[in-house]
């Protein structure tokens, strides 16, 4: 087929990259073929592949990171700085360049504020890249992440360093080891070296180094510019073990993610009048996971525009699933919210308003381990005191069913037993209970604690060991407690405390709906201060984390106005004569204007196309995948193009030696039984001469002769 020269759109990044772009809706009128920054915009042919009306798309993929391919997920690394890894050395890293000979400014890397260089021995595991396990994670100041290595299987030293811009003189360092990471082991022992040479070993106690404050590690006060924390001994257990903090007084470290410039420097003055897009996507987990974590629980990001541009804002944001009740309730309207210790990984429906809300298809749902001790909080008419619980208990054989609680008003906690459940191996079925309090409980909130379980298990997906599986209630009924659920619009209105742009706050309103709040979809970012007049130069937008806000703002598009309206050229016609898996031919009617011809094949260097009279240029990948050609015809005409799969030839060759090689064996086995001699005389003297063939032999030899001629 041929498209059009006009009515192109340059995506600077990766198949993400083309991906994150059709969620925004960007590809939604495209009209003209999909090129690759990475390939084009370095060319010096750039501006005869892009005329006036094309369409640019700068994304924060195609990133600098090890890669893997042992399965088919998690097999992506941590972004790279430009010029260096973040491990000594990892023999298994085998990343593909998006395309061959790709500029290093094609790239999204990183760049570090406080710290020349951040790195470790090794993340994450042999078998999985997980970025969110990276190096940097141990100084980014929250400890919420971490650095995490599979200590059992990557084989020691295990070390993790950084080198500060300038040198120091702290006096003690402090250890913080990951909290509520499952799997996590802790640390016994530490070493930590200062400039290569200075070592300070500490003992560390489990239940200390979880807490925020952290081991300190008294230090011998004199400057230092190279820090290296070694873990010395772990506890027994199999799992990664690690850092969620190595805090440094007086050090302050940030990690930005760069975006391309490729694409960019190749417009210069044209970005000011060009439809262009820039793209920013949060790399996020999958929050039902728990074994996972968000590689960016917020954005950070820089980009260099080599002309002023004016945008739009828009984007994707969601109710943030790993954020408390008490952030994410009132975003969907509840003032006066139910909040739980926990609830479900990953399940906006399972939280506490769900064991509320009068439905008893929907319920509170515990995680899957930890189940005693775990509580629900609720708010209750003050002037009525609770006597008698009616709970509504998930009792579906796939839920561990809860035998005591406790329950705590204004008053000293009162314990009850819950009359035995009956359990039906039918999902979602349900058993309610009448549950009389010894004495009535006041106050403006109820919490309910669950104190005994009658634990059912399953086995744990990642590990395969027994799990316990979560208790659900799905409604807890009182004349005390307000049952209705909300069901109104959200509509944030315009709120500045949740992204900046070049460290000012940047107002956004953000709409949809409750129910598409709590399945998790996405809702509509909008700026409200109307376009955004950026200058030349670089610029900086940072987002709030949900974990802080209750929103997860996970994609933001920058577009100019321009972009949608290009129209393409008009396209040659091509009558396609024979095509086959490795060729192809066709005759193609043109007014003379340059244009591509496609090749509806995966794109490799492996094709050839012939085509006189007009001069070509290819193959070059289009579409996101097919094999292109650009065209400049010698004048209007037809033309007659043949296409090839060169490495064909090959092949060919392979099979006819192959073939050749199955038929002299045949031919051998046919002839062996003639050749049958008689053992010779004792010291018989050698004779001279020819042996004649026999019939059988000249048969086969010519029929493989025969043969050979044929397929040649």
């Amino acid at each position: 087929s041929a498209a059009s020269v006009g009515g192109a759109l340059v995506v600077d990044g990766d198949g993400e990259g083309i991906i994150n772009a059709a969620a925004a809706g960007l590809l939604d009128d495209l009209v003209g073929p999909l090129l690759l920054g990475a390939d084009v915009a370095a060319d010096t042919r750039f501006a005869e592949f892009t005329p006036d009306g094309t369409a640019f798309v700068v994304t924060d993929t195609n990133r600098k990171r090890g890669e893997r391919w042992y399965a088919l997920r998690e097999n992506v690394g941590a972004t790279e700085p430009a010029d260096r890894g973040v491990v000594d050395d990892d023999p298994s890293d085998t990343r593909l360049p998006v395309v061959d000979g790709q500029p290093a400014s094609a790239q999204t890397v990183v760049e570090w504020t406080g710290a020349d260089n951040i790195w470790a021995t090794a993340y994450g595991s042999p078998q999985t890249l997980v970025p969110e396990e990276r190096p940097s994670n141990a100084f980014d100041g929250d400890t919420a992440t971490a650095w995490r290595v599979d200590t059992f299987q990557y084989r020691a030293p295990h070390r993790i360093g950084i080198e500060l811009d300038d040198p120091v003189d702290a006096d003690h360092v402090v250890l913080v080891s990951p909290k509520d990471r499952p799997g996590t082991r802790d640390v016994v022992s530490a070493r930590v070296t200062l400039d290569g040479t200075r070592t300070f070993d500490v003992e560390m106690d489990a239940e200390t180094a979880r807490r925020p404050a952290g081991v300190r590690v008294a230090l011998d006060g004199r400057p230092f510019q190279r820090l290296t924390v070694e873990i010395r001994d772990v506890a027994p257990d199999r799992g990664p073990a690690g850092f969620a903090e190595i805090s440094i007084p007086g050090v302050t470290v940030e990690e930005m993610v760069t975006l391309p410039t490729t694409v960019l420097d190749a417009l210069g003055a044209r970005a000011s009048s060009s439809p262009l897009a820039i793209v920013l996507t949060r790399l996020r987990a999958d929050a039902a996971e728990p074994v996972r974590a968000d590689p960016e629980p917020s954005m950070l990001r820089a980009f260099d525009l080599p002309a002023p541009v004016v945008f739009d804002l828009v984007g994707t944001a969601r109710l943030s699933p790993r954020a408390g009740e008490t952030l994410t309730d009132p975003i969907i309207g509840t003032a006066d919210p139910a909040h739980s210790s926990q609830f479900l990984a990953g399940d906006l429906g399972s939280r506490a308003a769900s064991a509320i809300d009068g439905d008893p298809t929907t319920a509170w749902q515990t995680p899957f381990v930890g189940l005693t001790g775990q509580w629900i909080d609720l708010p209750v008419d003050a002037d009525t005191p609770v006597e008698t619980l009616e709970l509504t208990v998930l009792a579906d054989g796939r839920h561990s069913i809860p035998t005591r609680l406790e329950i705590t008003g204004a008053g000293p906690p009162v314990t009850v037993a819950i009359p035995a459940i009956a359990v039906r191996e039918e999902p979602g079925a349900v058993q309610t209970v009448q549950v009389p309090l010894p004495v009535p409980v006041g106050g403006d909130r109820l919490r309910i604690s669950i104190i005994d379980v009658d634990v059912r298990t399953t086995p744990d997906w990642y590990t395969g060991d027994p799990v316990a599986m979560p208790v659900g209630l799905a409604e807890i009924s009182t004349a005390a407690i307000d049952q209705a659920p909300s069901t109104r619009a959200l509509d944030t209105g315009c709120r500045g405390d949740l992204v900046e742009m070049d460290g000012q706050p940047l107002s956004i309103r953000i709409v949809g709906t409750t129910a598409q709040a709590l399945r998790g979809d996405g809702l509509e970012v909008t700026v409200c201060d109307g376009p955004i007049d950026l200058t030349a130069g670089r610029h900086t937008l940072r987002t709030v984390a949900g974990s802080e806000s209750g929103i997860d703002l996970d994609r933001l598009v920058l577009r100019t106005e321009s972009f949608g309206t290009t129209s393409a050229t008009e396209t040659p016609d091509v009558q396609v004569l024979a095509s086959s898996a490795a060729s192809a031919a066709a005759t193609i009617d043109t007014d003379g204007s340059p244009f591509w011809l496609v090749l509806d094949q995966s794109h490799n260097e492996g094709w050839e196309l012939t085509l006189d009279g007009a001069a070509v240029d290819g193959p070059r990948p289009i579409d996101g995948y097919a094999a292109a050609w650009y065209v400049e015809p010698d004048g209007a005409g037809s033309l007659r193009a043949d296409v090839r799969w060169t490495p064909q030839r090959a092949v060919d060759v392979g099979l006819l030696v192959s073939l050749l090689a199955v038929m002299v064996c045949i031919a051998l086995v046919v002839v062996a039984p003639g050749h049958r001699r008689s053992a010779p005389a004792p010291f018989a003297p050698p004779r001279l001469g020819r042996s004649t063939p026999t019939r059988s032999t000249v048969t086969v030899l010519l029929g493989v002769a025969v043969a050979a001629a044929v397929l040649v």
